[in-house]
């Protein structure tokens, strides 16, 4: 399981879903219709168990191989100018990866363990080009794709040629080629300088965007709306918390994708009986499940389970009887 202070950082990050409020413990008829979105699988064997990153290391390895499978059938050559989802050979995805601390140090550590797994993934010798909106992150990131890199252990390192650059900085450039580009933090308020970047100014035939919270958080203006509806997901791991009647619930959303992966998001709930590094799958989603997806799954979860619930079904099946001629 992700580790204590992994999963409590989230709680600062939009990744981390906070759903407050009274709920009942059996849902009522509007929940349940709605559930029919969200369905829980079964199995003869019993819950389906799904195993989750065992720390930040291990996700960013498993965030690597997803975006590295979604870009396996790419060219990663220079292309004509321009990057839009419809051309052919053209690939805009995305990773959600929780971070255990907060920063620029702690975003430009994570990029560049992410970057040079790409590297050491893809074929052909891409060429990285990486972008944060965060400046002082890429400030500290310049020095991590110098030749001399590497000369003090423990200092993060990019793979040779990468280039940095800030955010604003790189939609000033004429043009940006190159087989990869990383695009790291962009908000809602940024989105404009992100579509500018990828639509007139990169032209390379892969993108990937780094813990984007504009995919999540909503308030996407009208003019960018479809720009943005058009970034996919390789790999994301969303942690969750839902509040209710019953107690806390803590899971979360995961995505990934990989050989033989339907490409769905999996709706996971922890269990005090499972263990630490597994989840139980609840439901599961084509899209992107919003909070009230997220939610209804948990309540209808926790409501099934339930003693009360049980005990409500055994009254009936008593009650049921009383009365019947025997």
């Amino acid at each position: 399981m992700l580790s204590a202070g992994l999963y409590q950082s989230c709680a600062h990050h939009n990744s981390l879903r906070r759903l407050r409020g009274q709920r009942s413990c059996r849902p009522s008829p509007w929940i349940a219709h709605a559930a029919q979105q969200v369905p829980q699988p079964t199995s003869p064997q019993g819950p389906i168990l799904v195993a989750i990153p065992s720390s930040q290391e291990a996700a960013i390895k498993d965030a690597a191989k997803a975006v590295a499978y979604e870009l396996k059938d790419v060219t990663l050559t220079k292309s004509n100018k321009g990057f839009s989802k419809s051309k052919a050979g053209k690939v805009w995805t995305s990773v959600d990866i929780p971070t255990a601390q907060q920063g620029a140090a702690a975003q430009v550590s994570l990029v560049c363990q992410l970057v040079t797994l790409l590297a050491q993934s893809l074929k052909g010798g891409p060429s990285f080009t990486v972008v944060f909106v965060d400046a002082q992150a890429a400030a500290l990131a310049a020095p991590a794709a110098s030749p001399r890199a590497g000369g003090d252990k423990g200092a993060p390192t990019l793979p040779a040629g990468t280039r940095v650059l800030e955010l604003r900085a790189a939609c000033r450039e004429p043009v940006l080629s190159g087989s990869v580009l990383v695009l790291v933090g962009p908000k809602v308020a940024e989105v404009a300088l992100v579509e500018q970047l990828v639509a007139e100014t990169w032209s390379g035939p892969a993108a990937c965007l780094v813990n984007a919270d504009l995919l999540t958080a909503g308030g996407v203006p009208d003019a960018q709306r479809e720009f943005v509806s058009q970034v996919g997901c390789a790999w994301a791991f969303q942690p969750v918390e839902v509040k209710g009647l019953l107690g806390n619930m803590t899971g979360a959303a995961l995505k990934t994708a990989g050989p033989g992966d339907a490409g769905a998001w999996r709706i996971l709930m922890s269990k005090p009986e499972v263990g630490g590094e597994q989840m139980v799958q609840i439901g599961q989603m084509r899209r992107r499940p919003s909070p009230s997806d997220l939610e209804l799954a948990f309540i209808n979860a926790n409501a099934s389970a339930s003693p009360l619930t049980k005990l409500a079904g055994g009254l009936r099946g008593v009650l049921g009887g009383v009365g019947k001629k025997k």
